[in-house]
């Protein structure tokens, strides 16, 4: 489900070209504020809150223990 989300996201949400560095993250900003009003913006919100919250969470974060590290020889 998620991932229709994330692809009907990407084609209401284009990346802006308006020419200017300013310009772009403006109406990107602008965009998806918009997005984000509409019903398939609610959803996608939703997912992705639990996404990463489901997958940032301290309990299943790396120890520096489990990282993989070759010792000296």
């Amino acid at each position: 489900m998620l991932d229709a989300l994330l692809a009907a996201s990407e084609l209401t949400l284009p990346l802006p070209d308006t020419g200017t560095l300013r310009g772009d993250p403006t109406a990107f900003g602008a965009a998806l504020i918009d997005l984000l009003d509409i019903p398939i913006g609610h959803g996608l919100f939703r997912a992705l809150a639990f996404v990463t919250s489901a997958t940032c969470s301290p309990a299943t974060a790396p120890t520096p223990s489990s990282s993989t590290t070759s010792s000296p020889k």
